[in-house]
């Protein structure tokens, strides 16, 4: 009975807490949120050292104040792969890019294939041409809010 009115008043404070969030036009004055969606393939044979290194760039990008969301998905085939990525604007995201190149990129690239890139949101035109070398296909913020 205790465990059952625990779990009950869990739930109604999560619920209250989501409730209770403020939201955020996703085009008011100020607002320049920005997401990005990484397409790639797993290279044959490469899961293992493409988990490992997955583990400590997450750590590594939990520590950048300007990412908001940073979730890595893997589809059914074990070998295709979707980053999600959401920067608080693209100062937030020309910040990751850099620790990426530093840190990461010359041990990342040889583990994949990217596939595609998906920008959403008003990337400046530096932070689009960062990413040009990937060819992506960009969308302009049109209307919207977030939690």
């Amino acid at each position: 009975m205790k465990a059952s009115v625990l779990s009950s008043l869990c739930l109604a404070l999560t619920l209250f807490a989501s409730c209770a969030s403020p939201t955020h036009d996703l085009v008011a004055a100020g607002s320049s949120p920005v997401f990005y969606n990484l397409q790639l393939t797993i290279k044959d044979g490469q899961q293992e050292a493409f988990a490992t290194l997955m583990a400590e760039m997450v750590a590594a990008t939990k520590q950048e104040s300007g990412t908001m969301v940073y979730e890595w998905y893997l589809g059914a085939d074990g070998k295709t792969c979707h980053i999600h990525e959401l920067f608080a604007d693209t100062a937030a995201y020309k910040v990751h890019s850099a620790n990426f190149g530093a840190n990461f990129a010359e041990r990342f690239m040889p583990l994949l294939d990217i596939t595609g890139l998906t920008a959403y949101g008003n990337s400046d035109p530096e932070a689009r041409d960062m990413m040009k070398m990937l060819d992506p296909v960009f969308f302009e913020a049109l209307g919207g809010f977030r939690r």
